[in-house]
């Protein structure tokens, strides 16, 4: 893939500072934290200030910690910490926002970090990095390791971490191990349109045709969110985030959030339906004039057959639009949302939810639509589908509805554990397996 250049990214890594009298290991003011996070030209929106605070609302410890090198931060990462039976357990989700392929940095980064875990009763830690393993369109099967990503785990390994096994876990500490991305670099409003499938621009087109509409949701309107995104949780057998969780979100990133809600009115969607069945008769006896005059046109009777099938088509849809009508009433129906993230490097498609009654109207693709716009108007040149499952075979929904918008999978190089306290993390798991043996006997 040529979307970003990971080697070129790797070298202008290595021009940073690497020498560790120049280095010093510090808390950041949340102010700092953010500057730099928002300058640097890889972060991800779980190390912000933003999430350090939907975090810390939640009840997590918040600390941003970085180096510095001759006064200017080189490396930085948002740790968060929360009580366990045993003394606090400590992670770094989807950092550090630096330079892994500096080993000197990352060796006293770690040196650091463990001192400064071990004076809060720290267990163990586990850590997340965002750097990208493999890239390709379709299913990483024959994609060879990024040369950046060999680098980071082994520079991991060789400081003391162990790479954590997720087994099935497509998400180890909360973080996905697979993604999908399109990169918006070379795409302008104007061309948007033409850089999706042919899938992709029939369903958007769809949902225009049936006259959904999208609008911003207020912090009032997000137990109406919260119901879709629970039906969808349910039908799909996965857990929601509660409404509270979802408020909080709203409070914590203000701006650099979306909360987007599409709707349909079955009066419109009737009379656009019966204005369409207006124009195919009218098409259909233009047709059969053309036939007269010309009865043996093979050209004319396949477009008449075509034509008399998307006639019954429509006069299906509108008997449909009549029940919808006479089921749920005139008036806007909320159908589908989505939560989107904002930030300088990426827009982040987060979570989403579509009521099963109204599956077939395709508002899901007509809100990634907007929301990929609403990220060109911002001047982000990456939009990140996020998670996948990490099935390539076929028989992954999610990914499916991802690559209608043509784009490609980044696999990252997974999770990481660092033991703080031997003995602490050895009663922890005493306990745990004790826990365990209680409830089965």
């Amino acid at each position: 893939m040529d979307a970003f250049d990971w080697s070129l990214r790797a070298s202008a890594l290595r021009n940073q500072p690497r020498t560790r009298a120049e280095q010093q290991f510090v808390e950041l003011s949340s102010q700092e934290f953010g500057s730099y996070v928002k300058k640097y030209s890889y972060g991800n929106f779980l190390q912000t200030v933003e999430m350090g605070k939907l975090r810390k609302v939640r009840g997590w410890q918040i600390y941003y910690l970085g180096v510095k090198a001759d006064g200017d931060i080189i490396l930085g990462a948002l740790l968060a910490s929360i009580k366990m039976r045993t003394g606090h357990y400590f992670e770094i989700t989807g950092g550090l926002i630096g330079d892994y392929t500096n080993l000197p940095m990352v060796t006293f980064f770690t040196h650091s970090l463990v001192d400064f875990c071990k004076k809060r009763k720290g267990i163990y830690l586990a850590l997340t990095p965002d750097i990208v393993n493999r890239i390709d369109s379709k299913n990483l099967a024959n994609c060879q390791k990024l040369e950046n990503a060999l680098i980071t785990e082994n520079n991991l390994i060789s400081v003391g971490f162990k790479k954590f096994d997720s087994g099935d876990n497509p998400f180890p500490f909360g973080f996905p191990k697979y993604s999908y991305i399109k990169d918006l670099s070379e795409i302008t409003l104007d061309n948007l349109k033409h850089s999706y499938t042919h899938n992709g621009k029939y369903f958007i087109k769809k949902a225009n045709n049936a006259g959904i509409t999208t609008r911003r949701l207020s912090y009032e309107e997000l137990e109406k969110f919260h119901k879709i995104t629970t039906e969808t949780a349910k039908r799909c057998d996965f857990e929601d985030k509660s409404l509270d969780y979802y408020q909080k979100f709203y409070r914590c990133f203000e701006d650099s959030a979306i909360f987007l809600m599409a709707s349909i009115n079955f009066d419109t969607y009737l009379n656009n339906l019966i204005l369409e069945d207006t124009q195919v008769k009218k098409n259909n006896l233009i047709i059969k004039d053309k036939l007269r005059k010309n009865e043996q046109s093979n050209k004319i009777q396949t477009r008449l057959k075509e034509n008399q099938k998307q006639l019954e088509v429509v006069k299906q849809r509108i008997i449909t639009a009549k029940q919808y009508l006479e089921k749920y009433g005139s008036g806007e129906i909320d159908i589908s949302c989505g939560l989107f993230i904002f930030l300088p490097q990426e827009a982040v498609y987060f979570s989403s939810g579509t009521l099963d009654d109204f599956r077939q109207f395709y508002a899901p693709y007509l809100i990634q639509d907007e929301m990929i716009k609403e990220s060109l108007k911002r001047g982000i040149k990456r939009y990140n589908f996020y998670g996948l499952l990490g099935k390539f075979d076929g028989t992954d929904g999610i990914l499916k509805f991802k690559s209608h918008f043509n784009g490609y999978i980044e696999e990252k190089i997974g999770g990481y554990t660092l033991v703080i306290s031997p003995v602490r993390y050895l009663i922890l798991r005493l306990v745990s397996k004790i826990s365990t043996l209680l409830k089965l006997s």
